[in-house]
């Protein structure tokens, strides 16, 4: 029995220089023990894309992720930010949910 594979050759992805995203004039740093996990959406609905970077608690050993919105506040073309709160609940504490580490 002979076996056939198709193999497709694709070129490699094109990617762009990295740019430090800004908050209020200065790059966003995350503290390498906060395992930051950035996504990109409209939060709020105002066809502006804004930043939300989830953040690893256990320094406090609370063990769980909050989450930082950075607001766009651009009126177009390029994102700005300046300041971050925490995602709340609807009673008003800080959306957290819990770490997976198997290593505990």
């Amino acid at each position: 029995m002979m076996l056939f594979f198709l193999c497709t050759l694709y070129a490699a992805p094109v990617l762009m220089e990295p740019e430090m995203v800004c908050d209020g004039g200065f790059p966003i740093v995350i503290n390498e023990y906060e395992n930051p996990c950035p996504i990109s959406a409209d939060w709020d609905g105002d066809g502006l894309t804004d930043l939300i970077i989830g953040v690893a608690q256990s320094e406090t050993r609370s063990d769980c992720t909050r989450y930082r919105y950075y607001r766009n506040l651009s009126s177009g073309g390029d994102p700005v930010f300046d300041g971050w709160e925490y995602l709340l609940t609807m009673d008003g504490t800080p959306l957290t949910t819990g770490l997976n580490n198997s290593n505990n």
